[in-house]
């Protein structure tokens, strides 16, 4: 990739991740001082949930700009580069959600449920598996091939974030239009097309690479305004019901994952589509 090319990536990652960063600050705020934790709204005169709105857009709006940036861009027939940082921050997200599952689980063995719903069970599966996934994701990149069975463990992470925004939905503790709850569906979302785009890009798929970029960016965002600040919520001890406290780790495992990912993008020796030349027929 060219210099050009890879500055934009940085740019991109820089802007994206600013304003994760400040999205975060301002939800965390906005929790502290205008969030009623008992209705799960916000004050109708919050400004730093405008704030927080606007951060979610401009960061779908940084997505769009690196879509057109790269949508003449393809990437080569094999695994996506996997270097020391994002051995790193695969083998850190993966312990991070496998933490959150094991924790979710031994919830649930404390509270002494007679039974699980099918959901939640399968949530626990494929955390376990995304975890799995993620290890041997940054365990084989480097090679520059993708076993088939690397591929089909591929689907587990966006299968989990699926299960995750499920779970949410269907939570009953929270009203099911709380803006935290949709912004922590947001984040799951963002991240989901990130995986979806890697199991493509592992099959061979170069065309999406523009695909992968705009999903990258704009989880950058979403997820880091949710995760930093479901983060800041845990530490701080703030009341928001719209946060499941350790379980929230996950959250930033995935924020780290993508984080790194749209940096080493730069890495990847993505090349210009060469539309084919058209022959004109000459009639004798």
């Amino acid at each position: 990739m060219e210099r050009n090319e890879k500055l934009k990536i940085y740019c991109l990652w820089a802007a994206s991740l600013i304003l994760g960063v400040f999205g975060a600050v301002c939800l965390f705020i906005a929790i502290k001082g205008e969030y009623d934790n008992a209705l799960g709204y916000f004050s109708a005169d919050s400004v730093f949930s405008l704030a927080v709105y606007c951060c979610l857009a401009a960061g779908a709006v940084f997505g769009a700009a690196g879509y057109v940036f790269f949508k003449k861009h393809s990437a080569p027939d094999r695994a996506l580069p996997g270097g020391a940082f994002v051995v790193i921050a695969s083998c850190v997200s993966a312990a991070l959600i496998l933490f959150s599952t094991v924790y979710e689980v031994m919830l649930y063995a404390m509270d002494g449920a007679e039974s699980v719903h099918a959901v939640v069970l399968a949530s626990w599966v494929l955390g376990v598996l995304c975890a799995l996934s993620l290890i041997c994701t940054a365990l084989f990149a480097k090679s520059g091939t993708v076993k088939a069975w690397i591929s089909l463990l591929s689907f587990a992470p966006a299968l989990y974030c699926a299960s995750q925004v499920l779970i949410l939905y269907f939570d009953q503790s929270v009203a099911v239009n709380s803006p935290i709850k949709i912004i922590c569906q947001l984040s799951y979302i963002a991240v989901m097309l990130v995986f979806c785009t890697e199991t493509g890009l592992s099959l061979g798929k170069g065309k999406i690479f523009a695909r992968y970029i705009f999903s990258l960016c704009a989880a950058v965002t979403i997820c880091g305004v949710c995760a930093l600040a479901a983060a800041a919520v845990l530490v701080s001890g703030a009341p928001c019901n719209a946060f499941s406290g350790m379980g929230d780790v996950s959250k930033v495992g995935l924020f780290i994952y993508v984080c790194v990912r749209l940096v080493s993008a730069a890495s990847v020796e993505a090349t210009i589509e060469q539309k084919p030349e058209k022959t004109e027929i000459v009639e004798e």
